[in-house]
């Protein structure tokens, strides 16, 4: 997936809301990287949701392994009896519905949802980097908005 250049202004604005604009450069840099990080992962999520998105609403959605067999039962009709070539035939073409669509759909884009979760596991690990350094550099420096103590982190329960 790589940076895009197009969400610079999310990760700037985002980066804003940590860092005042008189900070030191440096921690304005590190901001910037926390907040591209975050960037990063909300980029890989938008992805995924919207390959399988696309997949779901596709009225012709087929899986391979369905074209792959039913064009090798039509090469071979020959060799088959007709009453057997046509229930496969049947079988075969009917579209996938439901909650079987949604299984197949997982299952073919299992590869490149796979290939989507390392990236964002990579990507999470570069945030938590830049925000640990994010987080000691604030602590040091004057102009952070977190007021010199760190990331507040809110009470639960």
């Amino acid at each position: 997936m790589g940076r895009d250049d197009r969400w610079a202004p999310e990760a700037i604005a985002l980066a804003r809301l940590l860092v005042s604009d008189d900070a030191p450069q440096d921690l304005r840099e590190l901001a910037y990287k926390f907040a591209a990080g975050q960037i990063d992962l909300v980029r890989v999520n938008l992805a995924r949701h919207q390959i399988v998105a696309n997949m779901l609403t596709d009225e012709g959605f087929e899986p391979a392994g369905q074209r792959t067999l039913r064009e090798a039962v039509f090469a071979n009709q020959r060799y088959l009896p007709q009453e057997s070539f046509e229930r496969l035939m049947t079988v075969l073409s009917r579209t996938p519905v439901g909650d079987e669509k949604t299984a197949l759909v997982y299952c073919e884009l299992n590869d490149k949802l796979m290939g989507l979760e390392r990236y964002e596991r990579r990507a999470l690990s570069r945030r938590r980097r830049a925000m640990r350094a994010f987080d000691i550099a604030a602590r040091r420096m004057p102009g952070s908005r977190l007021g010199g103590r760190g990331i507040d982190r809110p009470e639960i329960g």
